[in-house]
């Protein structure tokens, strides 16, 4: 058995196999397989494996985990801490095999890939491989790191008093064929979160798709993105954080926030803290004059227990939730979108939302004929959407806006608007439980919404409603890497609406009341606004 496929000058060999790069010396090149790299000097471009090749059968059997130690003035560049997946062949038995990088007190390491198997493989009849395949790096109390990425299924640790810059975490998912026979099969598909946990300071993070920072000691300066989540909990802080559509941030009560939250329409906050014990819970953002930073205030009854300073674009609606489950308040941006099966006007007729491609000519409400730019798509697990206002779809009854219109019961996301006596009115604002009605229990949620190269107003079943709209919100959508593809030099633009939105007022509350009216759920010509 090898501890290395390349043997080098300023290298030393340990009886159990070992490898040690002494001090002042610098080695590069060496491959690890499933032992010890011991560097006192300086070691680059090092591959870092979990496994010992065996030649029997060409499999792979790991023996043990492959390690780097960095020890006190030692440094290590441009290494890869790659773990494995493998199986025998003879009797489908898995075998994981762990890789992992330690920075001792003194030692540094810089552009390292901390990469675990996000792994497609069927092992036995109902035996899948899912987050077992771990690569680890651990940054001990007086240790350094920078150029971190950890990427599929791999964790940085970085322990109290050690200390990482510009770290970039990103997961990746995958299908896998399950079941345990007969008619059981069926495919799944799972994600491998790339995580961080730090107990000492990170500055400079990029949480990405299946993306995860837990926080317990500081960060600086953390951008999360679609689909990335950071955790704080009770004392940690938090400096220049950025939530982008699509993004999660989860504060505990204790959390430090030593400057403004930046939030994007879309982003969501979880406060686990937040009981509604005390009443009803609401939240609301005060914009300073500038429009684009403020406070978020919560209450809960009368008694406010968050103020929190944000910024960002608060043209937008924001809307606040009690969570499905546990005492907690979920703050969600949420974004226009239809239902699978709406016909949409074209030009050769209407088409169900769903069969429209890129390029496809559309029937606008004033009779013009424009050309998709682009169709985001998302779909949320009703589990989750259950008691979530900003989720959960809206249905418009046959004719509830107008007569004859809609010509058909149209199905919306909460924060579609609808073209109605010259505004833009978000569906949520129009609920009012008879005609206008919000899915509280729906079998499935799928969203699609229709982009052109400006904002105008479609034909759903007959009636005008806006088109997508990027106003920050494009992250949401499962397919949003797409549009980057597509349109790599399109530059950002500030969002243009081709009406006034109508969220709150005396016209709002007329145009409820006519509605009403249709429905008939007017007394005496008495209505009041609905609680959305």
């Amino acid at each position: 058995m090898s501890s290395s496929s390349q043997a080098s000058s300023g290298t030393e060999t340990g009886t159990d196999g070992s490898i040690t790069v002494v001090a002042g010396a610098t080695v590069s090149g060496l491959t690890i397989n499933g032992v010890t790299e011991y560097v006192l000097g300086s070691a680059v471009d090092t591959i870092v494996h979990g496994y010992e090749d065996s030649s029997s059968y060409g499999e792979y059997i790991p023996t043990s985990a492959g390690t780097q130690i960095v020890q006190s003035g030692g440094v290590a560049d441009h290494t890869q801490i790659l773990s494995e997946f493998y199986y025998q062949a003879n009797g489908w038995t898995a075998l994981d095999a762990p890789a992992n990088q330690i920075i001792q007190n003194g030692g540094s390491a810089f552009d390292t890939t901390v990469q675990g198997s996000a792994v497609n493989a069927y092992v036995g009849v109902g035996k899948y491989y899912d987050q077992e395949i771990k690569a680890y790096q651990t940054v001990e109390s007086g240790g350094y790191v920078s150029g971190v990425h950890v990427e599929n299924d791999a964790l940085s640790t970085i322990e109290a008093g050690g200390s990482a810059t510009d770290t970039v975490l990103k997961g990746s998912s995958a299908i896998f064929f399950l079941g345990s026979g007969g008619n059981d099969w069926h495919y799944e598909t799972l994600h491998f979160q790339a995580e961080q946990d730090v107990e000492g300071t990170s500055e400079n993070v990029t949480v990405q798709s299946d993306g995860v920072l837990v926080v317990d000691g500081t960060v600086r300066n953390a951008t999360v993105s679609s689909g990335g989540m950071v955790i704080a909990h009770s004392g940690a802080i938090l400096s220049d954080i950025s939530v982008s559509s699509g993004g999660v941030l989860q504060l505990d009560s204790g959390v430090s926030l030593e400057n403004p939250v930046t939030i994007q329409t879309s982003a969501a906050l979880v406060f686990t803290d937040i009981s509604p014990s005390g009443g009803t819970v609401r939240a609301t953002v005060i914009p300073d004059e500038d429009g684009t930073s403020g406070r978020l205030e919560v209450f809960s009854g009368t008694t406010m227990v968050k103020d929190i300073a944000i910024q960002g674009d608060f043209t937008s609606p924001l809307y606040f939730t009690q969570a499905a489950s546990g005492n907690y308040l979920e703050m969600g941006f949420g974004t226009p979108c239809y239902c699978p099966g709406t016909l949409i006007a074209t030009p050769d007729g209407e088409r169900p939302v769903e069969n429209l491609e890129i390029g496809d000519a559309i029937l606008t409400a004033n009779g013009k004929i424009r050309t998709v730019h682009w169709i985001g798509r998302r779909a949320y697990d009703p589990l989750f959407a259950y008691g979530n206002r900003d989720i959960l779809p809206v249905l418009i009854r046959a004719g509830a806006l107008e007569e004859g219109l809609p010509r058909r019961d149209l199905m919306v996301s909460p924060l579609h608007a609808m073209f109605i006596d010259g505004f833009l009115i978000p569906a949520l604002h129009l609920v009012n439980g008879t005609s206008i009605l919000q899915i509280l229990r729906p079998e499935t949620i799928r969203y699609i919404h229709v982009e052109l190269e400006s904002h105008d107003l479609l034909l759903a079943e007959g009636a005008p409603s806006e088109s997508f709209l990027d106003d920050g919100s494009r992250g949401m959508f499962h397919n949003a890497d797409d549009y980057a593809a597509l349109y790599p030099d399109s530059p950002p633009q500030p969002p243009r609406y081709c009406a006034p939105r109508l969220e709150e007022g005396a016209e709002l509350e007329a145009i409820y009341r006519r509605l009403c009216l249709r429905a008939g759920r007017l007394e005496d010509g008495i209505a009041e606004i609905s609680a959305a």
